[in-house]
This record gives C-alpha cells, sequence and structure tokens, in this order.
C-alpha cells in the first residue's frame, strides 16, 4: 500500500516566531556556559553589547521602584564587549585561582516573554508634554479672567492639573529612551546635559518673565508663554510623528 508523505505547515505570528528565535539563543547560551566554551559564547554578542546584571536592595514596600538598581547606578555586572573579552582571556590564561576548580553553574530558563520595551513612538510622545503643559497655562489664564469668584480657583487648580500631566509625558519617554539607547556612563551624560539644558532655560524664562510681568501683567505673560509651549510642542510632536518609524525587533540590553 502506497502512502504519501505530507507535510503540516504551521503558521504563526510574528511575536511567536520571535519567541521560538529569543528560546533557541537563550539554549544555546546555556549550553555553551555549561560546556565552558567562552570565547564560542562571546561570540553570539554584537559589539555594542551591554552586559547588565542589576543589584536589588530591601527598601520600604512605598519604595519598591528603588529595589532593583538602574543602568548607571552601582550593578553586579554593566559590561562592554571589552571587558567580557578581558574576563574571558583571564579565565584562558589558566591563572584565574578563583576558578580553580571551576564554579558550577545552572541555568533553568522559562517564562520568556518576546515584546518591546521602547515607546512606538518616544520623540512625538515627548513633545505632547510641552502641548499639555501650554494647554494648562492656558486655561489657567483664561479662568481667571473670564470666571466668577466661587468658580476660579477651581478651575485654576484643575487646569494646574492638566498642565502638570505634561511631566510625565516628557520624562517617562524621555528616561525609557534614555535607558535603550545609550549605556553606562553615557547615561550619565546625557542626562547632566539635560539638567544644564533646563537650568539654562529655566533661566531665560525667569529672565525674561520679570519685565513682561510689569508690562503686560502676569495673566497675561502665563497666557502668552502657555501658547509658546503650546505651539512649540505641537510643532515638535507633527515634525517626529512623520519622521518616526515602526522600531524593528525588539529593544533588548544583549542583542545577538
Amino acid at each position: 500500500m502506497q502512502t504519501r508523505e505530507q507535510t503540516a505547515t504551521v503558521a504563526v505570528t510574528p511575536q511567536q516566531a520571535l519567541w521560538l528565535e529569543l528560546m533557541q539563543f537563550y539554549i544555546r547560551e546555556a549550553w555553551l556556559l555549561d560546556e565552558r566554551q567562552f570565547t564560542a559564547w562571546l561570540d553570539l554578542f554584537t559589539e555594542d553589547v551591554l552586559y547588565f546584571m542589576p543589584r536589588r536592595k530591601n527598601v520600604p514596600s512605598r519604595e519598591s521602584y528603588r529595589e532593583v538598581t538602574p543602568l548607571g547606578d552601582l550593578a553586579v555586572f554593566e559590561e562592554d564587549k571589552q571587558y567580557l573579552e578581558m574576563r574571558v582571556a583571564r579565565l584562558e590564561t589558566g591563572m584565574a585561582w578563583a576558578e580553580n576548580p571551576p564554579s558550577r553553574t545552572r541555568h533553568l530558563i522559562g517564562n520568556l516573554v518576546a515584546g518591546s520595551v521602547r515607546f512606538r513612538r518616544p520623540l512625538s510622545t515627548m513633545f505632547l508634554g510641552y502641548v499639555a503643559m501650554g494647554i494648562g497655562f492656558v486655561l489657567i489664564a483664561l479662568a481667571a479672567w473670564g470666571l466668577p469668584n466661587p468658580w476660579k480657583l477651581p478651575a485654576m487648580m484643575l487646569s494646574g492639573l492638566i498642565s502638570g500631566l505634561g511631566g510625565p509625558f516628557y520624562f517617562i519617554p524621555m528616561i525609557t529612551r534614555m535607558q535603550t539607547t545609550f549605556h553606562g556612563s553615557e547615561i550619565a551624560r546625557v542626562f547632566r546635559l539635560r539638567l544644564a539644558v533646563m537650568a539654562a532655560s529655566m533661566l531665560i524664562f525667569n529672565l525674561g518673565a520679570t519685565p513682561l510681568f510689569d508690562l503686560i501683567g502676569p495673566t497675561h505673560t502665563e497666557f502668552y508663554f502657555g501658547l509658546l509651549l503650546l505651539g512649540l510642542g505641537l510643532a515638535g510632536h507633527l515634525y517626529f510623528r512623520r519622521r518616526e518609524r515602526e522600531p524593528q525587533g525588539i529593544a533588548e540590553i544583549v542583542r545577538y
């Protein structure tokens, strides 16, 4: 009796295909480490690899965000390709006495989740923070002009809340982009530059606001300043919205 071979085709989503690819990578990485083939293990990584292992600290529950140290803080490992090559070369000299006899290792691979840790449109999202702040300042000025006393203060407080939403809209995408784009000491340099630019901007606006208060009054100053922020935010959002493209793959600290 003749039989006909049939080939089953299973359709998988892009995320499932990525999961399978990552799982194969981690299984091979664990095998190379268990076999102490450190040179072959090192070849898995690209030149821009960041090998990062944070510390876990005991903190109160209300400060749980501090439990895992971020990039740029003191970590167990935070090394680039050059430092990894130095570690492997040291092991191969036969004089790494701390590894004689070699350490036993055990690798458990599970609960792997394939997904994105990037904002899809980080730059345009950041400028929405300026949009929110500008709208809030304009509404504060309009509330001061147009509402009677029983409603003026609550309306101004609500407008201030809208303006305050601009902070998370700006800083969360900015910090996420810093941690997924820059490595190690680069994060500290970029953050210092950001603080310097922010301090200089505050100084310039404070110097300009003082004569404007005397010239047109504080409410008009806040109104026009809100319009300036709103215009800058909309222009930046629309500009970067056109330039941004969909991210490819996932944002991994360890690339292969």
